[in-house]
């Protein structure tokens, strides 16, 4: 994908700032330090995987004067399609995409073509800034490969471009888009089909099986409040036969009565010899069945109460089932939900390992010991920002450390400005002006010999000289080696000052470049201070304190995302 067109509303210090429409494949951002560029770089990561943290009050990009983070952008895929995004941070982020001419929301969620890649992935493999590209040779490549691969967090890891021709070979084997070969993928497609099938199968015996043994269940469930019921409406019928043996002597006595008033309501020739005493028998007999038909009358309304007892216990014995096909449903239910807290707590289990497997290398003490709430106000973005600053010092420091260590070579050989010159010059010079004085001393007559012994014993060459060239000769021959003299010790001359002042600029540039050295000493011991305020809350080693790179925060984030998932 490229970016066709940007367009930042607000996003730190960068403010109405647009891009043109038809942005070539490469653009380059030129500006000086302190300049907004690696904000610019921030807005596009932020536009492609949304705000982080997703807080306007920690957000390290958000405008201090009050104003949402917000910018927009199109942008060309591979396939030439186009898409638009915009994203805003207001209590909460929002965001939408624009495919085609459709709309949709987007939130704080990636873009779905860059969901391949990770953020921390992104920022590792595109976020090289100068001072890791300024020298690549020695300490500095090793920094370049730190950020390309050692940044993954493991230091026996081979380089890219190795591992990515197994991983094509591998993958070759494994699938390939066209139907040569036998790659495992098509007998693993087939193998899947057959698999879908049966799962397929499966999926319906096991709803089948579930179907019957739920009606089981309530089957039993209702044989058992039936049993219940039976068993209380043969305890009432005994209770109820009970009380009929007991009830029907009085009965039968009741329907003696009647008979007996029936009868005695005819002649009076069936009455006894005594009718009084009779009568009084009879009265006695009268009181004492009306006594037993009150008593009859007291058991039948019990009777009565206990069948409407009966009636109403019936009636709860249907709201008792009911009750007990609900129990048994949601029995089933906790089941389930039993299963689910069962690999919930298998999740968490393996997420607590991967954490103190993460966290060993990182910290002082047990992952247990850590409060999560140190994890989660980590502002892994200002971490990351504080250890690019210290790599950009430290790397600026080792810079201006090479180039001292350049210098000093150069003072050395400016030291020397050619003595032996100067030597020859000023021997050339004695010899000609000797050879003029002597010539001038014989009235230049050299070559006749007058005035022979006046040059005293050291001029005895110049006399033999004088015998074999003329006076002009002499002449010339003692004016070339003034002049070429002259030469070489004006020469010699220049040479020294240049030596002297080449020096003296090199003893400065060395004065400056050791000022330059504690400066960044400095400036690097505040960054690693820095580093370390950012982590205070967390008990990190104190060798990655001493000496803290570019994974601290990938491993930091990715520990902190674990802690935030278990």
């Amino acid at each position: 994908m490229r970016f066709d067109a940007v367009r930042i509303v607000r996003y730190g210090r960068l403010a109405e700032l647009a891009a043109a429409s038809g942005l070539p494949s490469v653009v380059v951002v030129l500006g000086p330090n302190e300049s907004g560029k690696s904000t610019f770089f921030s807005f596009l990561t932020t536009l492609l995987y949304g705000f982080k943290p997703a807080a306007r009050a920690r957000h390290p990009y958000a405008p201090w004067d009050g104003d949402d983070p917000e910018g927009w952008a199109r942008i060309v895929l591979d396939d030439g399609s186009t898409l638009e995004v915009s994203r805003r941070l207001r209590s909460s982020p929002a965001g939408t995409v624009t495919v085609d001419g459709r709309a949709e929301a987007l939130r704080n969620q990636p873009l779905e073509a860059a969901r391949h890649v990770s953020r921390a992935v992104y920022r590792q493999v595109y976020a090289l800034g100068l001072p890791e590209l300024a020298a690549l040779r020695g300490e500095s490549w090793d920094l370049v490969q730190d950020r390309l691969v050692g940044a993954l967090g493991s230091p026996d890891l081979r380089p890219a471009r190795v591992v990515a021709g197994e991983l094509d070979a591998e993958a070759a084997a494994l699938w390939r888009p066209d139907r040569r070969g036998r790659p495992a993928a098509r007998g693993l497609q087939a193998e899947l089909k057959r698999l879908t099938a049966e799962r397929r199968e499966a999926q319906a015996r096991d709803r089948e099986l579930r179907r019957k043994v739920e009606e089981r269940a309530a089957a039993q469930a209702q044989m058992k409040a039936l049993e219940e019921a039976r068993q209380a409406v043969r305890a009432q019928r005994r209770v109820l036969e009970d009380r009929l043996r007991r009830l029907r002597p009085a009965a039968r006595a009741l329907d003696r009565i009647r008979d007996l008033r029936k009868a005695g309501s005819g002649d009076f020739a069936n009455l006894a010899a005594d009718p009084k005493r009779q009568l009084a028998t009879l009265r006695l007999r009268r009181e004492e069945a009306e006594d037993r038909i009150v008593e009859l009358r007291r058991r039948a309304a019990e009777a009565k109460q206990a069948i409407r007892e009966y009636e109403a216990g019936y009636g709860k014995s249907s709201e008792i089932e009911a009750s007990l096909r609900e129990a048994t449903q949601r029995v089933a239910e906790l089941e389930v939900l039993e299963a689910d807290a069962a690999r919930a707590a298998e999740k968490k289990a393996a997420l607590e390992a991967r954490c103190r497997e993460q966290a060993e290398p990182l910290f002082s003490v047990a992952f247990e010991e850590i409060g999560d709430g140190a994890l989660e106000t980590l502002a892994v973005a200002e971490l990351q920002a504080r250890l690019e600053e210290l790599g950009r010092v430290r790397d600026e420091r080792r810079i201006a450390e090479e180039g001292l260590q350049r210098t000093a070579p150069a003072v050395v050989d400016a030291e020397s400005p050619g003595w032996g010159r100067l030597a020859a010059g000023v021997a050339a010079v004695v010899a000609g002006g000797g050879m003029a004085a002597a010539f001038l001393a014989r009235g230049g007559g050299l070559a006749q010999g007058s005035g022979a012994g006046a040059g005293g014993p050291g001029a005895g060459w110049l006399e033999r000289l004088g015998d074999r060239l003329s006076g002009t000769g002499l002449l010339v021959v003692a004016a070339v080696l003034v002049g070429a003299g002259l030469v070489a010790v004006v020469q010699w001359a220049e040479t020294a000052r240049r030596a002297r002042k080449l020096r003296d600029a090199m003893e400065v540039a060395a004065q400056e470049g050791d000022r330059r050295i504690e400066v960044l000493r400095g400036q690097e011991a505040k960054a690693r201070e820095a580093v370390a305020a950012t982590v205070e809350g967390l008990p990190v080693r104190t060798a990655l304190l001493d000496a803290p790179g570019p994974t601290l925060a990938t491993a930091l984030e990715r520990i902190a995302e674990l802690a935030a998932r278990r």
